[in-house]
């Protein structure tokens, strides 16, 4: 059923809730988080629910939908491409089920790489994405102070009762 809501009920409203960047010493960003608002009809149950092999749908869906999003952007930004797919898996985020997608992307502006974490909570009308990028070339720094935000991400805009 999870795989069909998803389809059923695309990114119909989204907007940014909040962006943060961290800068180098040049002005380059080299650590981004971002929150993403959106209404959709899956549930925290719905992702609860999902099977191994749902999830391994629903990631192919992602790789495909992140390379349509670069396609879409290529002509602004440049030619940034995803180097490495790492997947998604669903975990207990602080008390919600989230579905978490994690890749490396080139970046055309600074010739390195990013690390990306999507993690993406379900919750009907109150559904959220959370996205944690840093700079690879600077992983030692940033991948801990990262997973500190990220472990600490809550979001009281879900009941699950």
């Amino acid at each position: 059923m999870f795989e069909r809501e998803i389809e059923e009920s695309k990114i119909k409203e989204q907007e940014i809730g909040f962006t943060a960047s961290l800068l180098n010493d040049r002005g380059e960003a080299i650590g981004i988080v971002q929150t993403y608002y959106w209404k959709t009809s899956a549930s925290q149950e719905d992702v609860r629910n999902m099977s191994a092999r749902s999830v391994e749908d629903y990631d192919k869906r992602m790789y495909e939908d992140i390379l349509l999003q670069f396609k879409k952007i290529d002509d602004v930004f440049g030619k940034d491409k995803i180097k490495e797919w790492i997947g998604t898996s669903k975990k207990i985020q602080n008390g919600l089920i989230a579905l978490i997608s994690e890749y490396v992307r080139s970046d055309s502006l600074s010739n390195g790489h990013f690390n990306v974490r999507i993690l993406r909570i379900y919750c009907g009308e109150q559904s959220v994405s959370f996205v944690a990028s840093y700079h690879q070339e600077q992983q030692l720094p940033l991948r801990p102070l990262l997973n500190k935000v990220i472990s600490t991400f809550r979001y009281q805009g879900c009941d699950v009762s």
